[in-house]
């Protein structure tokens, strides 16, 4: 059986690679080969690459990761099959603790619960072909693919756990009923782009058999099985192929977003009726989305934003998957926090500014660079002008703040009555 192991956002790919060849080895599986994939577009080309040439398919990492790079996420986009998200999940793993939302899980998926607290794996299969994705975190991912994943593809390809100690086969460490298997097998969906499941009865599935006769029916069954996966390997890949150019063409969009709107900054509002005390250097964007509550830059970069505050009460993040012209895109925008009001008496202490770090195509990724000390010399200030006001902000201190780490820290934070409370609240 032909099977790869994609490293996804993965730091400990050496001891990784152990921990995987040894758990396959227990049940007679060489791991073929593995690969490493750093961001979104390379897990998909990674991927695209796997379902051409193996069977079962490992991708160890980004489960945890609480945006748009979510492993579970991207392979939704990859393989268009519908995440399920927030009340819709069966993940039990919170993934943003202050919003209280759980992992996604993706549809028809078989979720592996984590018994050791960490992010959930999952696994899907169609024919002879399986993607299980597991944790990146050495001691989840031992135990994962040691427990729940081992069932479930030991279970598709009918592998038998061989005993470490004295070779011989043996129960495997966690064993399914044949009732648990076939609910299984009801549970995972075959893949859209894959083949479709020729029966749910583990005896009817195209599988190969190791080490015993085949029949002639059984013959057959492989010999359809194979053709039918030619045909979803060739359905996929174009599929994939056409996901990436769609990114390609989503990005192309972002960067055209962006320079338009850099262009119409400061441009003369001339014909324009602007309301009361508003800047005419924004006049022309305001005048084409009156969501406008200011511009965001840092001199001698390439950020340089307009921001922009929803005014749907339900949607505070309407701008986290829109563009600048309110349509709808995964590289969004920059948006003020609702706790923000924009006036001509300013009386904000605390600006709260979201960002995705695909808006303008990519170029507001640069703010990650004040972590870099020669950056943040290099780049002092922060422009902010608001409708009303032009304002320069110095920077004096940057911080990461994490899931595990925002209760310790309120960066949302924008009501101070007080002096005083504001410089508790910078003290922090």
């Amino acid at each position: 059986m032909r099977t790869k192991l994609i490293f996804y956002k993965s730091i400990n790919t050496q001891v990784n690679e152990k921990i995987v060849r040894s758990g396959l080895a227990k049940y007679g599986v060489v791991l073929g080969g593995t690969v490493s994939a750093g961001n979104p577009a390379e897990l998909t080309r990674a991927l695209s690459r796997a379902v051409q040439d193996s069977e079962l398919i490992l991708i160890s990492g980004g489960l945890d990761s609480p945006g748009s790079d979510n492993t579970v996420r991207v392979l939704s986009r990859a393989l268009g099959i519908p995440a399920e998200e927030a009340g819709r999940s069966r993940s039990v793993f919170i993934l943003d603790t202050i919003r209280t939302l759980p992992q996604p899980s993706l549809q028809g998926s078989e979720v592996l619960y984590s018994r050791l607290g960490g992010a959930d794996g999952l696994a899907m299969a169609s024919g002879t072909q399986c993607i299980i994705a597991l944790p990146g975190n050495e001691a989840q991912l031992s135990d994962m693919l040691g427990g729940s994943a081992a069932e479930f593809y030991s279970a598709i390809y009918g592998l038998t756990y061989i005993n470490a100690g004295t070779g011989r086969l043996d129960e495997p460490a966690y064993e399914l009923t044949a009732g648990e298997v076939g609910s299984m097998m009801e549970r995972t969906l075959n893949l859209s782009e894959f083949a479709s499941q020729i029966g749910e009865d583990e005896d009817e599935m195209p599988i190969e058999i190791h080490g015993r006769g085949i029949s002639k029916n059984r013959q057959l069954l492989i010999r359809v099985g194979v053709a039918v996966a030619v045909l979803a390997v060739l359905i996929t890949v174009f599929y994939i192929a056409f996901r990436e150019v769609k990114e390609k063409e989503g990005e192309y969009t972002a960067k055209g977003i962006y320079n338009e709107t850099r262009a119409l900054y400061n441009a003369q509002a001339e014909g324009i009726n602007l309301p009361e005390g508003v800047l005419p250097k924004l006049g022309a964007l305001f005048e084409h989305n009156k969501d406008l509550k200011g511009w965001l830059a840092v001199p001698s970069s390439d950020i340089a934003f307009p921001v922009l505050q929803s005014t749907f009460p339900e949607r505070e993040d309407f701008y986290a998957d829109h563009d600048y012209n309110r349509e709808s895109t995964e590289y969004g925008s920059l948006y003020l926090a609702r706790g923000n009001t924009v006036a001509a008496e300013d009386t904000n202490r605390n600006y709260v500014v979201y960002g995705n770090k695909k808006s303008g195509g990519g170029a507001f990724a640069e703010i990650n660079s004040y972590t870099d000390i020669d950056y943040f010399r290099a780049h002092p200030l922060i422009q902010f002008d608001t409708l009303y006001q032009d304002q320069m902000w110095r920077v004096f201190s940057v911080a990461v703040v994490s899931d595990d780490t925002a209760y310790d820290f309120n960066y949302e934070k924008t009501d101070f009555l007080l002096d005083s409370s504001i410089e508790q609240h910078l003290y922090q």
